[in-house]
């Protein structure tokens, strides 16, 4: 079997952008082309920050959120963080110490592309060696 791709634009953004007379052709080439709004014209800035990717929400807020979340609840709480394949060994290293730090239970990182396969990838067409 060949490997299967699946292309897909988050629905409740495209519902937003609709709602907001944002949506059109070149938004969603776009969009499949960089794989983020980050970068658009096209977005507002309070919107952009509304429909961040895991990779552009800043570890450091995935741990208050857990943090904030474990204090209520009994049992462990688990939480991934992905990462860029940029992301260096001592961010890596800073995450962990910060997650003991805060007294976090479970705590996982995934560094973008540090698999051979994966199941999810956030590709920008034709720019991303692995898509």
């Amino acid at each position: 079997m060949g490997n299967k791709t699946q292309t897909e634009i988050n629905s409740v953004f495209v519902e937003n952008m609709k709602a907001l007379g944002l949506w059109t052709e070149k938004l969603k080439s776009e969009v499949l082309e960089m794989g983020s709004v980050q970068h658009s014209k096209m977005v507002p800035k309070e919107l952009k920050k509304l429909f961040e990717t895991s990779l552009e929400i800043p570890w450091q807020y995935h741990l208050s959120h857990q943090q904030a979340f474990q204090k209520y609840t009994d049992n462990a709480v688990s939480k991934t963080i992905n990462l860029s394949r940029e992301t260096p060994v001592e961010t890596v290293s800073e995450i962990y110490w910060t997650a003991w730090e805060y007294g976090l239970k479970g705590i996982t990182i995934y560094r973008d592309g540090s698999k051979a396969d994966q199941v999810l990838q956030a590709c920008r067409l034709n720019r991303s060696p692995n898509c």
